[in-house]
């Protein structure tokens, strides 16, 4: 994780909550993430969606799993 923390600028206490799900990312952080991971084409838009979704309320995504 310290090497994903240098080469993205983000902090290793952060990365940890991302990962665990303690925090959503920034959209900042998910270009920065997505940047290091190499993701592109659908790979990339299905890396965003997630994180979009990690960031709606859980009363929402409830409803939307119902969907």
């Amino acid at each position: 994780m310290s090497e994903i923390a240098a080469r993205t600028g983000i902090s290793p206490s952060v990365l940890s909550r991302l990962r665990t799900g303690e925090r959503a990312p920034t959209p900042a952080q998910v270009k920065l993430l997505a940047k290091h991971l190499k993701l592109g084409g659908a790979d990339l838009i299905h890396f965003g969606e997630l994180a979009v979704l990690a960031r709606t309320p859980g009363e929402f995504r409830e409803r939307l799993a119902q969907a």
